[in-house]
């Protein structure tokens, strides 16, 4: 006669499978709620996708944390010992935090400034043409640049940021910008990355 497993081990089991089941519903709770803060448009009036993202983020783990105490009372109500606990909540908010940051910056940051995709999305509207590199610059300063005000859009964003502040007719850099383009120096070197950005060779510009 096989006996039966001790109460403790029966017990730790029990604990095993509700702590499952509360990731299982937890974490994907942060991630609707994240999604749907943008679908709905809400904080639709901030001008930095990547500001108001963190914001909504923000805003999604609060409620996250709500809804996860309501899940976290469910589970436990019924048990001597509570198998969830605040560490198990913290942890589920944690991950979908983390995940929900990555998705930020990988697809609607990217989708809202790439010049590789509008570079796609203008040969996709003319999926018949064949595109030299020369009518693509065009296409690009025509309408990128000078139709959809890139260089205004990106100023009125850095200062926002604060990282640059009008100066008689024009902008200078902040001293927070330019301690933001010191750390992007380090990072760039650490990393091995092109510095051509944080420090650009302005020789050949009508600007520089």
């Amino acid at each position: 006669m096989v006996s039966e497993k001790p109460k403790k081990q029966r017990a730790g089991d029990s604990g095993f499978v509700a702590s499952l089941v509360f990731y299982i519903l937890a974490f994907p709770v942060g991630l609707a709620l994240f999604v749907a803060a943008f679908a709905t448009n809400l904080l639709s009036a901030d001008e930095v996708l990547f500001y108001r993202g963190l914001k909504l983020l923000v805003l999604a783990a609060v409620v996250q944390f709500g809804v996860t105490l309501l899940l976290r009372w469910g589970l436990n109500r019924r048990r001597a010992r509570p198998a969830i606990t605040i560490h198990h909540q913290i942890a589920a908010i944690a991950l979908a935090v983390a995940v929900n940051l990555s998705f930020l910056v990988v697809v609607p940051v990217t989708l809202d400034r790439s010049v590789s995709v509008f570079l796609l999305g203008v040969m996709n509207a003319h999926s018949d043409e064949t595109f030299t590199a020369q009518r693509l610059e065009t296409v690009f300063d025509d309408v990128y640049v000078r139709k959809y005000g890139a260089m205004q859009r990106r100023i009125d964003e850095q200062v926002v940021t604060g990282n640059i502040a009008a100066s008689g007719d024009g902008f200078k850099i902040t001293p927070a910008g330019q301690r933001f383009i010191q750390v992007s120096t380090w990072i760039a070197n650490l990393f091995h990355l092109n510095t051509r950005f944080v420090a650009p060779d302005l020789a050949s510009s009508r600007g520089g």
